[in-house]
C-alpha cells in the first residue's frame, strides 16, 4: 500500500511541475508577444513622424518655390506695364 501511495504522490508531484513549466512557458511568450507588438508600433509610429517630416519639407520647399515665382511673374507684370 505504501509503494502505490508513493507513486500517486510523485505522479501528482510530476503533474503540478509539468503545469508551472507549462504556466512559465506560455507567460513568457505572451509577454514576448507583446514586447514585439509594442517595438512593432513604435517603429511604425516612428516611420509616420519620418513621413510626416519629409512631406512638410517638401512642401515647405513647394511654397518657398511657388512665392518666387509668383514675385517674378508680378515683376514680369509691372515692368510690362510701366513701359
Amino acid at each position: 500500500m505504501n509503494l502505490k501511495v508513493a507513486y500517486i504522490q510523485e505522479a501528482e508531484r510530476a503533474k503540478f511541475f509539468d503545469t508551472q513549466r507549462d504556466r512559465l512557458y506560455w507567460k513568457r511568450k505572451e509577454e514576448l508577444s507583446r514586447a514585439l507588438s509594442q517595438k512593432s508600433r513604435a517603429t511604425k509610429s516612428q516611420q509616420a513622424v519620418a513621413k510626416v517630416s519629409e512631406v512638410s519639407s517638401r512642401l515647405g520647399s513647394a511654397s518657398t518655390a511657388g512665392l518666387g515665382k509668383a514675385v517674378e511673374v508680378l515683376d514680369t507684370l509691372g515692368s510690362s506695364m510701366t513701359n
